[in-house]
């Protein structure tokens, strides 16, 4: 079968009726007409399918016109979250959605858009249709015309109300955990104090009996291993207090003249002892452009290295342990530097699984808990002094072949500084010395006691207090 178009026509010729028939032959143009009736009917599928997606997205969109600021074109979405209908909605103002707490924010927002064309992220508020708040996150995109003037602009609004929330909780947690941690480093600080005290009267005591000489042997080395005993504690004490200030961020620096060799030299030698006793080759090596006197925190620095020393004779068995000093002095010649120490030892050397928590607190090599010795402390405050002072600590290390500690400080050269001494004890006064009087004042009778114990000897007159009022009416 074929399809005919059929065209029927009258016309009148000397007076006689006559009538054409034209027939086509329309098959073949069937399947263009079809073909254009299907995209006819695709194209409104996409527009529906698009439409749909527009309108349920899970942001908010909506056109607005540059200089009414009206709402010209607007999702689902948005009707939804804000319970408004199309009428309410479609042709007013869009401060009319924006809540009064954010009416600035708002106006700020718009201006950014017709200055630069754009808004990134700005965080607002939208007044929902029964007065409740909505927090926004807004994106603005321009769109011009031929001249390249501002028509239009295309709004995403993206509800952020949960997210704020989840902000919200986690400053509100750092905050009582931030309380918490100073809580604890208070408490730790008074803990330490409260110790200390007593501490510190166990050991001015004992080192009071340790040079008594009617002591006999033994009981003189038990007093010994009570001074000792007492001294590593509150070696612990002290740690666990630096820890606790630095923490609380309450950590103070001071600066010292001090004169290097003399320093590096007798912190070998408060630990040349215990290194023999090991059968360990402990070396101090300076080089020749180290400067004599250097200023800088003198406390710090020696409890830094004390403590690197010590951990390579406790953690090397056989060998050699070197503490290496060099300078390298500014371009700028003011005066100032950077001083390098390094440690080395041959001991057993820390696992590359270990390196990462190294310098954390309470935290021990392998070697360390086996040794049942320390906190774990020590490694960290020492990276902390460092940092503090303005320097970089850091290690590298091979198990069985030793470990090596290298430590870069700012310091400042000058000129001549205080010679460090050597510890002394005073025995007596001179002789021929008027009376010295010396009023003690405490409020803790075993503190009076014992600088009275430590004063007298030395043949100072003393006189006691145990508050300010007393000290005041003597």
């Amino acid at each position: 079968p074929i399809q005919l178009e059929i065209s029927i026509s009258e016309f009148i010729i000397n007076g006689e009726r006559i009538h054409t028939c034209i027939l086509r032959d329309t098959s073949k143009h069937k399947p263009a007409e079809k073909q254009l009736q299907d995209a006819a009917f695709a194209l409104k599928k996409s527009e529906e399918r698009y439409l749909d997606l527009y309108d349920y997205a899970p942001d908010m969109y909506a056109s607005v016109d540059a200089k009414t600021r009206n709402i010209e074109l607007c999702n689902q979405t948005l009707l939804n979250e804000l319970g408004y209908s199309k009428a309410d909605i479609i042709g007013k103002n869009i401060f009319n959605i924006c809540h009064p707490d954010c009416f600035s924010e708002a106006d700020k927002s718009f201006h950014d858009f017709i200055t630069h064309g754009r808004v990134d992220n700005a965080e607002l508020i939208l007044r929902r249709k029964d007065g409740s708040k909505l927090d926004v996150s807004l994106s603005v995109t321009a769109v011009r015309d031929e001249d390249g003037n501002i028509i239009h602009g295309r709004s995403t609004w993206r509800n952020i109300s949960e997210m704020k929330r989840t902000r919200t909780a986690l400053i509100q947690a750092k905050e009582a955990a931030e309380e918490a941690s100073h809580a604890k480093s208070r408490f730790l600080a008074n803990m330490s104090h409260e110790l200390r005290t007593p501490l510190n009267a166990i050991i001015g005591f004992s080192e009071i009996l340790r040079h008594n000489k009617k002591l006999e042997k033994q009981t003189k080395h038990h007093v010994d291993i009570i001074n000792k005993s007492a001294d590593h504690l509150l070696g612990l004490i002290n740690d666990i207090l630096d820890l606790a200030k630095i923490e609380a961020g309450q950590i103070t620096l001071g600066k010292n003249d001090i004169e290097l060799p003399v320093f590096l030299d007798n912190l070998v030698s408060m630990l040349s002892h215990r290194a023999q006793s090991k059968d360990l080759n402990l070396t101090a090596k300076l080089s020749k452009n180290l400067p004599r006197y250097v200023q800088t925190d003198e406390l710090k620095l020696r409890q830094i290295l004390l403590n690197l020393l010590s951990n390579a004779v406790k953690f090397t068995d056989r060998g050699n342990i070197n503490i290496h000093a060099d300078y390298q002095a500014n371009e700028q010649q003011d005066g100032s530097g950077t001083l390098t120490l390094t440690v080395s030892d041959t001991g057993h050397g820390i696992a590359p699984e270990e390196l990462a928590t190294l310098f954390e607190p309470f935290t021990q090599t392998e070697s360390g808990r086996k040794s049942k010795e320390g906190t774990g402390l020590g490694l960290s405050l020492c990276k902390h002094f460092v940092e503090a002072m303005g320097g970089e600590l850091k290690v590298d290390s091979r198990p069985e072949q030793g470990t090596t500690f290298h430590i870069s400080l700012p310091v400042t050269e000058v000129t001549e500084g205080v010679t460090e001494q050597l510890e002394q004890r005073v025995s007596k006064l001179a002789p021929g010395q008027p009376d010295y009087h010396i009023l003690i004042t405490d409020d803790i009778d075993y503190n009076r006691a014992l600088l009275g114990n430590l004063l007298d000897p030395v043949g100072f007159k003393l006189h006691y207090a145990k508050d300010g009022q007393q000290a005041i009416e003597q």
